[in-house]
């Protein structure tokens, strides 16, 4: 820290320090925002990066006046846990040379008019707020290359005629259902890297099928599935460039997950059940023909195995399998079935997880990880 503020790199700020002068060029505020925008006797006129880290509801309107004070030059503008964004941002079509905002508003998120203005945003971060609907407005922002949201998934406009967003690589996360998937067909978003879809809020019930009509995204490589809504029978449609998956809760995480098997490209895989209550009747099963032939990196969390059943020449690529707070109604998966097998996490494990751990037997070459650490 002291290096970064020499070079002028970065400054962090916190209450302690708060009266401490400078010209800082990148900003990171870890005490009150609203007692640092009272007191500072800093110059923020060569700012370029604002971060908010306080967890205190500052004044927006005051915050509103004090950035367009301020920060004339800024790039960079992370407005940290707020209420009603919408009171800053309203007004934040000033900013021209914004290629980077984040907020997490823990009221409700509507897109302001004033955002569309921002033909420099590269990077839109609205994961922490509730965000249901994306405006029509959002196919102004030529430049946009990451667009994140959280909660349910985001209701996709109808982008009107040939306009596109051409720059776009990430999309998460959007509501599986038939709007969404036409205008993905329709190539609305050529360049689309990173795509999140929820088939939860779509109420449409076979929103998991159109999982199969996006073989049109040729440039796809990461693909997050949220609440799967029915077994997935089939990936025959899926983009076919498909390097990295991560499901996340849904009753048929089993049912979903074992076409994937089939997938020649998919190098990891990441399966979440839901925080608030393990998935109970977890099932792995691998044969010949549904074998991850290229899986490097497995990652399971919030899950109870009931059956873990590898066939010969299952998952010969695999390096990393992580555990993370995970349990086991059936025995523990022989490790020495995994060929390649480097590294083993256990992450968070209860009692009986670390009994059976005792009995575990690995490579000499494969280290094991276990956190918080086994007693002796």
């Amino acid at each position: 820290m002291s290096e970064s503020i020499e070079d002028n790199f970065l400054e962090v700020r916190t209450d302690i320090n708060i009266l401490k002068e400078g010209k800082p060029r990148r900003l990171s505020l870890h005490g009150s925002t609203s007692y640092y925008m009272s007191e500072s006797l800093c110059d923020h006129s060569s700012t370029r990066s604002l971060f908010s880290f306080s967890k205190d509801e500052y004044d927006t309107y005051y915050f509103k006046d004090w950035i367009h004070k301020n920060f004339k030059l800024i790039r960079v503008l992370d407005m940290g846990q707020v209420k009603n964004s919408n009171r800053v941002l309203g007004e934040i079509e000033e900013s021209i040379h914004l290629r980077y905002l984040r907020t997490r508003d823990i009221s409700w998120f509507s897109f302001p008019k004033s955002i569309y203005d921002l033909w420099n945003l590269e990077t839109l971060d609205l994961r922490g707020s509730e965000v249901f609907d994306l405006p029509d407005g959002i196919w102004k922002l030529k430049k946009l290359r990451h667009l994140y949201m959280s909660g349910r998934g985001a209701i996709l406009p109808n982008i009107p005629g040939r306009k596109v967003l051409p720059n776009l690589q990430t999309l998460s996360s959007v509501c599986l259902n038939q709007k969404t998937v036409e205008q993905l067909e329709k190539g609305k978003f050529p360049n689309l890297k990173k795509l999140g879809v929820d088939s939860f809020k779509s109420y449409e019930t076979n929103s998991i099928d159109y999982l199969q009509r996006l073989r049109c995204l040729t440039h796809l490589n990461t693909l997050k599935i949220i609440y799967g809504s029915k077994a997935l029978t089939s990936v025959e449609g899926f983009p076919p460039n498909i390097t990295k998956i991560t499901l996340f809760g849904g009753i048929y995480l089993s049912e979903i997950l074992n076409p994937l098997g089939s997938l020649s490209k998919l190098r990891y895989l990441k399966i979440t059940g839901k925080e608030s209550d393990k998935y109970k009747n977890f099932q792995l099963e691998c044969t010949k023909s549904v074998c991850f032939p290229q899986l490097i990196v497995l990652k399971m969390t919030n899950l109870n195995f009931v059956s873990w059943n590898l066939g010969e020449g299952a998952m010969p690529q695999l390096r990393r399998l992580v555990f993370n707070n995970c349990e086991f109604s059936t025995n523990l998966p022989s490790v020495e079935s995994f060929t390649s097998l480097q590294e083993v996490q256990v992450l968070w494990p209860s009692k009986q997880m670390v009994d059976k751990l005792q009995h575990l037997v690995l490579k000499d070459s494969c280290k094991l990880t276990v956190y918080p650490a086994m007693e002796e």
